[in-house]
């Protein structure tokens, strides 16, 4: 519409002040109902890509254990996140680890790309597709210095579910990349 995508659904739904598209348990966080527009929403999310309340817990809770997966192979790589600000510990030597002269870059990266979307809650629903790279990614580098394409997902059997979504062949123990 002509007020952008992000008003045209946040700022649709009866209570707009609130910037809220759907309804959560206050206590559960649990997605009830989408309260935007579902006229705008159904412009792009219909057929196989409505979003639903369901679908949307699905992706969420997927997404959460795929920051749960990011988080362990920083911690594992010697980056452990603190919980707040500075984020992770000062004076950690980013360039640990096997690869070339971009480690330290790399790790950072890695450690960006968690802190990024653990502050965006809804990175899930914005744009999950990217959202999905940007943590598969970040694991497949910690893991062994490279991207080669395949994560060991079975510690975290929803989030290779969450991958497999997509119609990636992978298994539990080898999800591929989206």
């Amino acid at each position: 519409g002509s007020n952008g995508p992000c008003v045209g659904c946040h700022m649709g739904a009866d209570e707009s002040h609130l910037f809220l598209p759907v309804k959560k348990n206050d206590s559960t966080g649990e997605i009830l109902s989408i309260t935007a527009n579902r006229s705008i929403c159904s412009s792009c999310h219909e057929g196989q890509y409505e979003l639903t309340a369901a679908v949307l817990n699905e992706e969420d809770e997927g997404f959460e254990k795929g920051l749960e997966a990011l988080a362990a192979a920083l911690a594992s790589a010697g980056f452990p996140y603190l919980g707040g600000y500075p984020y992770f510990a000062t004076g950690t030597d980013w360039t640990r680890g096997t690869g070339d002269d971009n480690i330290g870059k790399d790790n950072m990266g890695a450690a960006f790309n968690y802190n990024l979307l653990l502050h965006d809650p809804g990175a899930y629903a914005h744009n999950r597709y990217y959202t999905k790279r940007l943590i598969f990614d970040s694991i497949d580098y910690l893991d062994n210095g490279t991207i080669d394409g395949a994560i060991d997902l079975s510690s975290y059997p929803v989030a290779a579910e969450w991958y497999q979504h997509d119609g990636n062949t992978g298994n539990d123990d080898a999800v591929t990349r989206p």
